[in-house]
């Protein structure tokens, strides 16, 4: 018998060097995308990261005419700029809301104040709004809140009309109200936030009630922030007794 390589061994070995070549070759792809990704011009605002929000208004914001949740008295109150479609909305008052209620609403230390701003993408949010303020003229705007954040995707009119009758409204005199007796209110939320950049939903403002009712703006939130930033920005603020009275 010769002494020569063996046929299963000459396959081997050229299958062994095709793997090691291939290796090699993946190496240097892996390498050459790195090196190209590092030397890309890279976004300003990696993935998943907030981007800076603008400063607060530098004048008092109005509340009139805002449904209040809380101590109408307190002296220190949270504005939502909200949306009743805009699922971080809903996020925010399923999750985040009742602690802000247990700890600071309840309390007597702050109000919240509502601001209607229905984005246009959101196809049912000014019907919706529009329904939050029917449902305020028999004080169950926050009644509807609770229940267009619980049914976000199911917005629509007959909806609207069963949710009324379900909260002990009056189906008809709430029909007609829907029929657009409170667009201009909606809107007139719409027209109030021109100036304070807002970009979407839900932002908030969280300040000092002045003597003339309006809000002095001390700290802005933007998105659905954790209930530790609402803290963090309510404490900064509350009298030194933590009344907020």
């Amino acid at each position: 018998m010769g002494t020569g390589t063996q046929p299963g061994s000459r396959l081997t070995a050229r299958l062994e060097l095709s793997a090691t070549i291939l290796l090699i070759v993946v190496a240097l792809l892996v390498g050459g995308i790195t090196v190209w990704d590092r030397l890309s011009p890279q976004p300003t605002q990696a993935a998943g990261v907030r981007p800076p929000s603008p400063p607060p208004p530098q004048d008092p914001i109005s509340i009139e005419g805002a449904p209040i949740l809380g101590d109408r008295n307190a002296k220190v109150a949270v504005i939502v700029f909200s949306d009743f479609e805009c699922p971080y909305c809903g996020r925010s008052a399923r999750d985040v809301l009742p602690e802000v209620d247990r700890q600071y609403l309840r309390t007597g230390k702050v109000f919240l104040a509502w601001r209607h701003y229905p984005l246009p993408e959101h196809k049912n949010a000014l019907k919706a709004a529009e329904a939050a303020e029917c449902a305020a003229r028999d004080g169950k705007f926050w009644a509807l809140h609770d229940w267009a954040f619980r049914h976000q995707t199911e917005l629509v009119r007959a909806n609207l009309l069963a949710a009324a009758t379900t909260l002990g409204l009056d189906p008809t005199a709430f029909g007609a109200c829907l029929d657009g007796q409170t667009t201009a209110k909606v809107k007139a939320d719409l027209d109030a936030s021109k100036g304070f950049a807002i970009t979407g939903t839900p932002t908030w403002f969280v300040g000092v009630v002045q003597a003339d009712a309006r809000v002095k703006v001390t700290d802005r939130l933007e998105g659905a922030r954790p209930f530790a930033d609402f803290q963090r920005a309510i404490d900064k603020v509350l009298p030194s007794d933590g009344q907020g009275r």
